[in-house]
């Protein structure tokens, strides 16, 4: 299991997309909106028609990216470079390409189960698109990207996509606790009475909520790192959190683009040691 890790202060909203071939109406800049019903949406499932290019304003330390909701099919791959120069010449990362779809461990699955042979598990949230989230061993400092994706077979006969997440991250030293945890669904169904007391409920998606504490941080990185993360996301800018990012059987389950609910007080716990904890409540 590996620390939380906390994206924020989108920078590719601020930044050049371009690349691919999109439909006209559903271009890519749909990606910097935070509504997720502004889809981006390629001509057909050509992989020089599902690429795009990324100039953001700045350099910056990229942990992690992620990429929809999408119609991906779990057979698609993904390749993600970046350069230092924007004449992409100077190449300082490059994936190569691997697939994203959610995987489970070796040995993990019963001979019967559908994915025993690859690994590779099938989406079964039909309320919930699958994102393209890419996490980086190690962070790399760069300007220019290029993310492709080869999703040839998908029976769409195209790739769409609601967001794009390019930012600066937190990842605290240590781990959240294991005490006051947890990830539930936050119940969004409409519901009328009848003057005989019955009930109809009409169903919408229920956000799914993410709640972690943090005992004790050193304070260095409470009043510098937690500060900067509070103050710049407040409760109306997004943020998406990967509560492990070496999960890769759950992640696409335990992973979404969010906004904070809660953020409690950064306060002392002892001595050079503070306390902090989030809620987080998933965008739809």
């Amino acid at each position: 299991m590996s620390n939380i890790l906390f994206l924020y202060d989108c920078q590719s909203d601020k930044g050049a997309l371009y690349g691919g071939n999109w439909q006209p109406a559903l271009p890519l800049t749909s990606l910097k909106n935070e509504r997720l019903d502004r889809k981006t949406r390629s001509v057909d499932l050509n992989p020089a028609s599902t690429l795009m290019c990324i100039d953001l304003p700045s350099p910056l330390d990229m942990r992690a990216l992620a990429l929809g909701p999408s119609n991906l099919s779990i057979n698609y791959s993904r390749r993600v470079r970046a350069w230092s120069d924007s004449e992409r010449t100077d190449l300082v990362h490059d994936s190569g390409w691997g697939g994203g779809a959610p995987q489970a461990p070796f040995n993990s699955l019963n001979w019967t189960d559908a994915a025993f042979w690859d690994g590779v598990l099938q989406w079964d949230d039909e309320e919930r698109g699958l994102w393209l989230i890419y996490i980086l061993d190690a962070p790399v400092f760069a300007q220019y990207w290029t993310i492709e994706i080869d999703d040839s077979s998908n029976p769409a006969g195209y790739i769409e996509f609601g967001r794009l997440f390019m930012g600066r991250h937190w990842q605290p030293s240590l781990n959240y606790t294991y005490s006051n945890n947890g990830l539930s669904f936050q119940d969004n169904s409409v519901k009328a009475s009848t003057l005989a007391g019955n009930q109809t409920t009409w169903r919408r998606v229920n956000p799914r909520v993410f709640q972690c504490a943090f005992d004790y941080l050193p304070d260095t990185e409470l009043y510098r790192e937690a500060y900067r993360f509070q103050r710049s996301i407040g409760f109306d800018r997004q943020v998406f959190v990967i509560p492990d990012p070496e999960d890769t059987e759950f992640i696409q389950r335990r992973a979404f683009l969010s906004r904070a609910s809660r953020m409690d007080a950064l306060s002392q716990a002892v001595l050079d040691h503070g306390s902090t904890g989030y809620e987080f409540r998933e965008v739809l």
